[in-house]
């Protein structure tokens, strides 16, 4: 992982610097730095490793609790907004 943390984002070569077992991670991490019911925004360009990325991060933040994986559309749109669902 080293080299592809920035100042303002994260980014590497796919898949050598930056893969999904990697973007799982940083999906998890940064799980633990979310509040419950934060809205997330996950943004994709029209690169062909796109949507493995988006759904590597949407699986690492559903695995800590933030992105209920039954609100989140995994398709090839180029912007998906998720939301934790409110608690009842």
């Amino acid at each position: 992982m080293s080299g592809i943390f920035k100042k303002n984002d994260i980014r590497g070569v796919y898949p050598d610097q930056l893969n999904e077992e990697i973007v799982e991670k940083i999906g998890y991490l940064f799980s633990t730095y979310l509040k419950p019911q934060s809205a997330i925004a996950i943004a994709v360009d029209s690169r062909l490793s796109s949507n493995e990325i988006r759904d590597a991060l949407v699986i690492g933040l559903n695995k800590g609790g933030i992105i209920d994986r039954k609100s989140t559309r995994l398709n090839s749109s180029h912007t998906d907004i998720s939301r934790m669902p409110s608690s009842a």
